[in-house]
């Protein structure tokens, strides 16, 4: 991780930087080298082709989503925006974990059909609720899925663990609060990317358990998706003198054909007590 802030470079002090504002949560993002024109197009899921020349191209397909680090980061960088611009830990949000018993399911396409049926008889229980949710399949090392669902009402919202294993039938749940919890996204998506092994984390490892081509997450109509604006760094800053720099990350790239690129990531909580770098 890089010790400096964006600023700290000085010449960036102008350049144009992404915003995204998920409630208390702001999210800057800075590339140095953006590529405006588009050199292929998909033809089908196993061919592209090369605009300029018309050459046809046969995808490389990966034998799961870890093997490209960067699609699966920015799956999970738009996940955690998403939970933070809907969820902000109050009394009418849930986050549930359904798990499976002796029939474990293996196969993501039955998962989430368990996932909607389970969701009828969910709303059933807890009309005249509105309820919206956003849906993250999570897969074990042995091959077989457990489902995270934050849930989120539009009054205070409460259901027990036993009427829950009721209506989801099928192994054990686990319903928690997250009133305590100043950056929903990071703390629900830090179970995603991670594997607790007794004492020790192994940050990341479970992004190459994620088969090829698969959904990272669903949500439903309710769920808004936040919006990005672009401005100057200084701009994007300026108001946020009461927020605490909480993450920061930059990445230099460099290939062999000489291509170069720089790409650093901020993250402000309004919430977040002052700490130092």
């Amino acid at each position: 991780m890089d010790t400096k802030r964006l600023a700290d470079y000085g010449i960036y002090k102008e350049s144009l930087v992404k915003v995204t504002k998920c409630n208390n949560i702001t999210d800057i993002l800075y590339v140095s080298l953006h590529n405006t024109e588009q050199r292929t197009q998909k033809i089908n899921k196993d061919e592209y082709v090369f605009l300029e020349t018309g050459e046809i191209k046969e995808y490389n397909h990966t034998e799961n989503r870890g093997e490209n680090l960067n699609s699966i980061r920015q799956s999970i960088t738009n996940l955690r925006n998403l939970i933070n611009n809907n969820f902000v830990g109050g009394k009418n949000e849930l986050w549930i974990t359904l798990t499976f018993g002796e029939n474990k399911v293996y196969d993501s396409k039955e998962l989430c059909l368990l996932f909607e049926l389970f969701m009828k008889r969910l709303r059933y229980k807890l009309k005249p609720l509105k309820i919206d949710y956003i849906y993250v399949p999570e897969p074990h090392e042995k091959g077989d899925w457990h489902i995270h669902l934050l849930l989120k009402a539009d009054k205070n919202l409460y259901i027990s663990n036993d009427d829950l294993n009721q209506i989801w039938t099928h192994g054990f749940v686990k319903v928690n609060r997250l009133q305590n919890v100043d950056n929903v996204g990071a703390y629900v998506s830090a179970y995603l990317i991670n594997i607790k092994e007794g004492e020790e984390t192994k940050k990341g490892a479970r992004l190459y358990l994620y088969p090829p081509n698969h959904k990272l997450y669903r949500f439903s109509r309710g769920i808004k998706k936040p919006e990005s604006v672009y401005m100057s760094y200084e701009e994007a800053t300026k108001d946020l003198n009461e927020s605490d720099l909480t993450w920061k990350n930059t990445l230099h790239i460099e290939t062999e054909t000489g291509f170069k690129n720089t790409i650093h990531r901020e993250y402000y909580n309004i919430k977040k007590k002052k700490e130092n770098f």
